[in-house]
């Protein structure tokens, strides 16, 4: 890149193997990029800030503390041994859930080429891995990025659809309820156009959602490609520049690229991204297209399903990169209608992970979007190209009728890093939630030796990202992760609150880039109360019945609204049951669900608190 203060022609050229970089690489020409070029004025180097996200001290933070047993949990195989860098390094996948049936939490880590990996729980907080032996490990070599569970039969045993990552395909495979899964990928009807071509790079599919999204008891798919292909084709190029004033101008760029087209660049591989609907009998057939879904224009994240509009219908909800965030209506399982200019979001420039919860208490769903955050003194983003923003995470606040507020700066969650995965989680049964995210990035340029080159300063600011935990303080959320003992710096990606040890309080798993997992100990060392609901379904399975459902605990001095899902965070899965802090309140619980579909709630009183309790649909 030119000096600092310079002015300079730059060429940006889009390529799929890096998320910053300004040229081509040896293993693509340039004929293959495309290059938006524009004469500006390249800035000085602008440093961060150190870090303008508020600490809690001790007192804040009570007796709560956790502790690192990844080790003796048995959490020590790499993810990776490979080398890898930009956007291929962009995976690291874990679900959670109940395989055997056993009363505890299992666990399913994605690697890169190295075998996934089923890791049972033995109840007394270790863990083995018989991926391998049960059919999931993959052939050797294998690549894998997202993972989720859910019943795409309803036998009542959980099925695993794994994302795939480099030149590895995506799996479906059925659960046979005797200890083994068998690969059911091209018989259900879920296969996925070949991923792989010189113009448009390697896999790239980090989402996975199973949902009910048409009511009609079962269990529906839907994948999601981080596929940048729109760059290359000519609605880019009429778009003209994507910097402003010397700064990037991402999602000015996107909108200019959406109202010119979104056609795709020569010999691009086909985009991956599928709503696939359940045929009743574990078969699927695509729906993407029928539905109204367009897919192909959102280089996609996470995709959630949830009632923003209190219509009793999931609506779709999907972080994407390069501000092509998207939210669409359900129209009463019929189809899909893009509300995102009229819901108020998608104003961040690099949407990865997502939460869909109550953050502010008022009965209202929110959206949490992780995002690239890199905070100068005055404001602007340092040059380095399409990829990358630096305006950070979002918080849009819900008003129940599919419209938002934008709470970031207000709500103190705005600045995280290089986000990926998140939980929104009542960590210390106080009755108020607290926000964990995982974090970090490794460019080719990360690397390079102290520098004014304002390219390889922003990247290398994101290798040793801290992971954050927020917790309310007057109002507004303030990180006191390092006092919590919460000190990884790893490049994490998936990342799953749940109780491995089933004492009452959740506990942190981090699945994490080219390193063994993390598994956080949740220690707390508080009087505070606790309540976990689960849902079962007369003759249907137990494992998807009320996805999708908001569950209501009221109780003396307070109430809090639950999504119950297994969906969010960032190549993640979690347990499909909802934990409820209560603080001081012994009880009575007054329950209230609400069914997808129903219009009236469920109503149920728990009186035996400091316990996991089950209803069943009525």
């Amino acid at each position: 890149m030119a000096a600092a203060g310079c002015a300079a022609a730059i060429a940006v050229l889009v390529h799929s193997s890096s998320r910053g970089d300004l040229t081509t690489t040896p293993f693509e020409p340039a004929t293959q990029s495309v290059a938006v070029t524009a004469s500006v004025e390249v800035p000085s180097t602008v440093p961060p800030l150190k870090d303008p996200t508020g600490l809690a001290t001790e007192e804040d933070l009570g007796r709560l503390r956790f502790t690192d047993v990844s080790h003796t949990a048995g959490f020590r195989d790499p993810q990776s041994t490979l080398q890898l860098l930009d956007s291929e390094s962009m995976s690291s996948g874990v679900a959670v859930g109940d395989v055997d049936g056993d009363g505890d939490e299992d666990v399913v880590l994605t690697r890169i080429g190295l075998l996934n990996q089923l890791m049972l729980n033995d109840g007394e907080g270790r863990f083995t891995d018989v991926g391998a032996q049960v059919g999931i490990g993959g052939a050797p070599g294998q690549q894998s990025s997202s993972a989720t569970f859910g019943d795409i039969d309803n036998d009542g045993c959980l099925d695993l659809y794994l994302g795939g990552a480099g030149t590895t395909d995506s799996h479906l495979y059925r659960n046979d309820c005797a200890g083994s899964f068998t690969d059911v990928t091209r018989t259900a009807g879920v296969s996925l156009p070949v991923g792989v071509s010189e113009a448009s790079g390697v896999n790239q599919d980090h989402g996975a959602t199973f949902s009910d999204f048409d009511h009609d008891g079962d269990q529906d798919l839907l994948v999601l490609d981080w596929d940048t292909s729109f760059f290359g084709g000519e609605g880019a190029r009429a778009a003209g520049s994507l910097v402003v004033d010397g700064t990037p101008k991402t999602c000015e760029a996107m909108a200019r690229i959406r109202a010119a087209g979104f056609d795709r660049a020569p010999g691009a591989r086909p985009n991956r991204s599928r709503l696939f609907r359940n045929n009743g009998d574990g078969s699927f057939e695509d729906a993407t297209e029928s539905v109204g879904l367009r897919l192909s224009e959102i280089a996609a994240f996470t995709g959630q399903f949830a009632d923003i509009d209190s219509d009793g219908w999931e609506d779709l909800l999907i972080a994407g990169d390069f501000c092509t965030s998207r939210v669409y209506r359900n129209l009463r399982g019929e189809g899909f209608e893009d509300i995102t200019a009229a819901a108020g979001v998608a104003t961040e420039e690099n949407g990865m992970g997502s939460v869909i919860a109550d953050l502010n208490a008022d009965g209202f769903l929110d959206w949490f979007v992780t995002s690239v955050g890199y905070p100068t003194a005055p404001g602007t983003c340092p040059l380095q190209g399409l990829y990358g923003g630096c305006t950070g995470n979002r918080v849009y606040y819900g008003r129940g009728d599919g419209t938002f507020v934008d709470g970031t700066d207000a709500s103190g969650l705005r600045y995280g890093w290089w986000g990926w995965g998140a939980a929104v989680e009542d960590f210390n049964n106080d009755g108020r939630p607290e926000v964990v995210m995982t974090n970090g990035y490794q460019e080719s340029e990360s690397f390079s030796p102290v520098s004014t080159d304002p390219n390889e300063q922003y990247f290398s600011r994101f290798v040793d990202d801290p992971l954050r935990y927020f917790t309310t303080v007057e109002d507004r959320f303030v990180d006191g992760a390092p006092l919590l003992g919460l000190t990884d710096t790893s490049i994490g990606h998936g990342l799953v609150p749940f109780d491995f040890d089933l004492d009452g309080d959740l506990d942190i798993l981090i699945a994490n880039f080219g390193k063994p997992a993390k598994l956080y100990r949740n220690d707390l060392n508080e009087p505070n109360h606790w309540l976990r609901v689960q849902v079962v379904g007369p003759g249907s399975s137990t494992h998807h019945i009320g996805e999708g459902a908001k569950v209501l605990a009221k109780y003396e001095g307070g109430s809090i609204t639950k999504l119950l899902t297994r969906s969010g965070s960032y190549e993640s899965s979690k347990p499909l049951e909802v934990h409820f802090g209560l603080g001081a309140a012994a009880g009575p619980v007054e329950i209230e669900i609400w069914w997808p579909g129903a219009d009236t709630p469920q109503l149920e009183r728990v009186d035996s608190i400091d316990a996991v309790v089950q209803f069943t649909r009525r």
